[in-house]
C-alpha cells in the first residue's frame, strides 16, 4: 500500500468486495502448511498479520515486533487464519497509514491513522473489531438487506452490511467477562484479563492503562453509512432466541471509549444486539445523526460515563430505553468505576414504536431515558407509540447513586406526543423520597393520547416536576425505585402495586 494515499478504497487495495463476504483467510488461503498459508496472506495484509503473529521480520516488515501482553496476546497461525478476510483488511488499513504521510510506523505505540476507509457494497461477516481512530470509516449505506450467511450472492443488494459472527468469534485473550463483540471498537477499549485492567490494542496495563484512559481521546473520528447486525439469536449465549438479555458477553455495533472533537456516527443502523446498538464510554463530545436501532436487549443508545453528547434524528422500535446513561464499571474491579455517571444529552427527533409489530418476546416497554448521576438532558420532538401492550415508564432518574450527595439532575422534554398509552411520565429514584409522575390518564388503563406535550424535571428538593402544556399530571410517593414492566392486552386483572417495594410486575429483562 502506499502510504502516501489515505483514501484506502478495500475493494481496490484488498480486493474485498460482496463475494468475500463470509470468507476467513483460512477460506483463501489454502495452500501448504498452516505457517506457509499465513506468510501467503502476509504478502496482502502484512500490518495486520505483523501485529498478530508479534514477528514483523515473518511479514517483510522490519521494523520491531511487538511485545505481547495477556491483554494484547500473541495470535497462533490457526487463529491468523480463522480472522474474516474482511476485518483483516480494514485493520491492516488502519495500521499501515499509523504514521505522518510517507513515513512508517511501529508496533511500540497505537496507530494513529487518520485515513478515510472506504468499504465496497455487500455483506459482510465480522469475527473480531475493526479498529477506529482518527479517521473515517464509510459504507455505501444502511440499505443492505442480505440477512445471513445463506444468503445467495445474486440477493446481496447495494449499501454495506456488517454482521456479527458469533459461530467464528476470535476471543483471542479470553476476557474474564465473556467475550466482547464490538462490530468497530475504538483501539483505547479497556478489558480484563487473570484479574488485570488492560487498555488498548497493544494491551497496556498499570500507569500506562490509566494514561490511555485519561488521555488518549477519538478526535476526528467518523463512522457513515452501516447497517450493522448483531445477531442476537445467533450467539452460543444467546436465551430465548436471544431476546432475553444476559450478561455473559458484550456487543455493540460502535463503541468509542472517549469520542473527541469533531467526532461523529451518522446515518447508520444498529439492530439486534444483546446490550446496545451504539455505545459511548463517555463524549467530550459526542455527536451522532440520524441512526437506527431495533430490537436489543438493553438499550438503544448505552452512554457510559458523564459526558457530552447530542443527537440528532433517532428511531427506536422495541429496546427497553432509548438513551441508557450509567458509569463505565471497571472490567477488573466490579466495584470501582473507570467513568462516573452522568451525561449531558441533547437530543432532537426521537421515534419510538413497542409492541406494534413482531411477536410478543419482541416487545419491551421502550421508555425514552433511564439514568443515573448527574444527567442534564433535553429532548425535543418525541413520537412515542405503542400497541399490544400498555408500557409502564417513559423517564427515569437516580440522581443519588452511592458516592453522589449534591447531584443536579434535570430533563426536558417538549414536542411529545404519545399515541395510545404510556402511564408514567416520570420517576425520581431517591430513597425514602421515590415519587412518580403520571400522564394526565395515567391511572386509567385505557387507550388515549395523552395531552401532556412536555415537562421539566429536576432533581432538587426531593425531586419536582412541571408540565408546559395540557393537563396537570397527578404525583405519587411510592415505596420503590424499580422499573415496572408493562401490562399486556386484555388487561383483565393485571394492574401495577404502587404499595410494595419492589413494585410490581418487576421489570427484569434487563433486570431493572
Amino acid at each position: 500500500m502506499a502510504l502516501t494515499d489515505f483514501d484506502v478504497y478495500l475493494e481496490d487495495i484488498y480486493g474485498l468486495d460482496y463475494t468475500m463476504g463470509v470468507k476467513t483467510l483460512g477460506d483463501v488461503y489454502t495452500v501448504g502448511t498452516d505457517a506457509q498459508r499465513v506468510e501467503a496472506a502476509a504478502a496482502m495484509f502484512p500490518w495486520w498479520i505483523g501485529y498478530c503473529c508479534c514477528d514483523s521480520s515473518r511479514v517483510g516488515l522490519g521494523i520491531p515486533d511487538r511485545v505481547p501482553t495477556p491483554g494484547a496476546p500473541q495470535w497462533t497461525d490457526a487463529q491468523i487464519l480463522q480472522c474474516s478476510y474482511a476485518v483483516a483488511a480494514h485493520n491492516d488499513a488502519v495500521w499501515s497509514t499509523g504514521a505522518g504521510i510517507g513515513q512508517g510506523w511501529y508496533y511500540g505505540a497505537l496507530p494513529l491513522s487518520r485515513a478515510r476507509i472506504i468499504w465496497p457494497h455487500g455483506s459482510y461477516y465480522i469475527n473480531y473489531p475493526l479498529i477506529l481512530n482518527f479517521g473515517e470509516y464509510i459504507g455505501k449505506g444502511s440499505s443492505q438487506s442480505a440477512p445471513d450467511l445463506n444468503t445467495p450472492l445474486n440477493e446481496v443488494g447495494g449499501g454495506t452490511r456488517l454482521s456479527i459472527w458469533h459461530e467464528e468469534w476470535l476471543d483471542v485473550a479470553g476476557y474474564d467477562n465473556g467475550p466482547v463483540k464490538h462490530a468497530m471498537q475504538s483501539l483505547n477499549w479497556p478489558c480484563s484479563v487473570g484479574g488485570t485492567l488492560y487498555v488498548g490494542i497493544l494491551g497496556a496495563s498499570g500507569g500506562q492503562a490509566l494514561n490511555i484512559l485519561d488521555t488518549y481521546y477519538m478526535e476526528g473520528c467518523t463512522v457513515k453509512g452501516f447497517r450493522i447486525d448483531g445477531r442476537k439469536d445467533k450467539a452460543p449465549e444467546a436465551v430465548d432466541g436471544g431476546n432475553t438479555y444476559v450478561t455473559t458477553y458484550e456487543d455493540a455495533g460502535i463503541a468509542m471509549f472517549r469520542s473527541g472533537s469533531v467526532s461523529g456516527i451518522s446515518c447508520c443502523v444498529a439492530d439486534n444486539f444483546n446490550n446496545a446498538g451504539f455505545c459511548l464510554a463517555s463524549g467530550v463530545p459526542a455527536t451522532l445523526y440520524n441512526l437506527r436501532s431495533f430490537h436489543c436487549n438493553y438499550a438503544a443508545m448505552w452512554i457510559r460515563g458523564k459526558g457530552t453528547v447530542t443527537v440528532t434524528g433517532m428511531e427506536v422500535d422495541d429496546c427497553p430505553t432509548v438513551f441508557k446513561a450509567t458509569q463505565f464499571i471497571d472490567p477488573s474491579d466490579p466495584g470501582n468505576w473507570l467513568l462516573s455517571p452522568g451525561v449531558k444529552l441533547t437530543a432532537v427527533g426521537v421515534k419510538i414504536e413497542t409492541g406494534v409489530t413482531g411477536g410478543a418476546s419482541l416487545r419491551k416497554g421502550t421508555m425514552l431515558f433511564d439514568g443515573i448521576g448527574w444527567c442534564r438532558s433535553t429532548i425535543s420532538g418525541v413520537d412515542y407509540a405503542s400497541a399490544n401492550i400498555y408500557p409502564e415508564l417513559l423517564c427515569r432518574i437516580e440522581p443519588f447513586p452511592t458516592g453522589f450527595t449534591s447531584t443536579s439532575s434535570y430533563l426536558k422534554v417538549d414536542g411529545l406526543l404519545i399515541f395510545n398509552f404510556v402511564r408514567t411520565l416520570m420517576h425520581h429514584v431517591q430513597t425514602g423520597k421515590n415519587k412518580k409522575w403520571f400522564v394526565d390518564k395515567g391511572e386509567y388503563t385505557t387507550k388515549f393520547n395523552a395531552s401532556t406535550g412536555g415537562f421539566v424535571y429536576n432533581s432538587a428538593n426531593g425531586g419536582t416536576l412541571h408540565v408546559d402544556s395540557g393537563n396537570v399530571v397527578a404525583m405519587k410517593e411510592v415505596p420503590y425505585g424499580n422499573r415496572q414492566k408493562w401490562l399486556t392486552l386484555p388487561l383483565g386483572g393485571q394492574q401495577w402495586n404502587d404499595t410494595v417495594n419492589p413494585g410490581t410486575p418487576i421489570y427484569d429483562n434487563p433486570a431493572s
